[in-house]
């Protein structure tokens, strides 16, 4: 089968390797739809380090192998959850997956999903439903998973000013879900494609981030600042300037990767009472809220801006990397 190898450095090479053996309690899976994420991006694609393991951790497709299970059948069409764990510490019992000592992570711990067949374990599974489309299946996973965590983390009141800083697949979809739950949404990026795309999906104002915005928030807010932000940029730079238009005691939630930064906590926090929280991931409990969000979002699907197959994995990385579109996802040539 065909695979996409990172070996370092931005190289992209298409492989031939082996279809998976199954041992017990796996289950192979012919990949469907399989999503770049920022953090492949990140961690992977940028990273000088070669890896032998196939990437992709959002990933949608049909059962080829059921291996005698008893939950699934081959046909079945399913999505996965990302987290390989123990199933058994109070973490995994209660949903949250992404705190057991034992977790491994699919496309970055083991072999992920830009490829034509994964084998996972039985417990990763999730049934796809049937009004669902394979893409729409990548996005319930961690595509629209980490932002729908973090939204649920700024504890959004109806009709409060929430602004949302990057507007990236991230970012679009902690728009979507904040007016979802009530928000008045800014957005603000660099990139005029994506403020577009953001007014598309429920954002009440737009603002380009390569200018002064401290004065628009203002405006906006009758000099109050925002009650929420959360911040999906990443960047230092952006994150002291999100803590700056939070009004008295509001609320910013942290979802976008930052290694580093440098601030005057007395300024910047305490002398506001500001709250920040930090979000990873999702819980596996809030997944048939995604799906129910899925249904009721009229064009989701046109956040999926690019489709390549796997031999287009080049293309496809350097737009990701370039900040091209929103969502890209690799199909198999059989759905064209």
């Amino acid at each position: 089968m065909k695979a996409i190898l990172l070996d370092g450095k931005r190289n992209v090479k298409i492989i031939e390797k082996p279809i998976p053996k199954l041992v017990e309690g796996y289950i192979l899976v012919k990949v469907m739809a399989a999503g770049i994420c920022g953090t492949d991006i990140e961690m992977l694609y940028n990273n000088s380090n070669p890896t032998d393991i196939t990437p992709g951790h959002e990933i949608s497709g049909i059962i080829e192998n059921a291996n005698n299970c008893m939950n699934f059948r081959v046909g079945d069409r399913v999505f996965l959850n990302c987290h390989i764990t123990c199933n058994a510490c109070d973490y995994c019992r209660s949903g949250d997956y992404i705190f057991c000592k034992e977790l491994s992570v699919i496309g970055f711990n083991v072999d992920g999903g830009m490829t034509e067949y994964i084998a996972v374990p039985e417990t990763n599974l999730r049934k796809l439903p049937d009004d669902l489309s394979y893409e729409q299946g990548v996005l319930i996973t961690d595509a629209l998973g980490t932002p729908y965590h973090a939204v649920k983390k700024a504890e959004i009141k109806k009709g409060e000013i929430v602004c949302v800083s990057g507007a990236g697949p991230l970012g679009i979809l902690c728009i979507l879900t904040a007016v979802h739950f009530g928000a008045v949404v800014i957005a603000i990026d660099i990139v005029e494609e994506r403020l577009q795309m953001a007014q598309k999906f429920g954002a009440a104002y737009i603002i380009n981030g390569m200018n002064d915005f401290k004065e628009k928030i203002n405006e906006i807010t009758n000099g109050k600042g925002v009650d929420k932000v959360i911040d999906c940029s990443g960047s230092a730079k952006a994150i002291l300037a999100d803590l700056d238009i939070l009004k008295n005691r509001g609320v910013m939630v942290q979802v976008g990767v930052c290694r580093k930064i440098t601030m005057d906590l007395f300024e910047t926090l305490i002398s506001k009472e500001i709250v920040l929280r930090g979000s990873r991931n999702f819980n596996d409990t809030e997944i048939p809220e995604m799906i129910e969000l899925i249904r009721k979002t009229k064009g989701i699907e046109e956040l999926i801006s690019h489709r390549f197959l796997l031999s287009e994995a080049e293309l496809a990385f350097k737009l990701a990397e370039e900040k091209k579109g929103v969502k890209i996802v690799f199909i198999p040539e059989s759905s064209i």
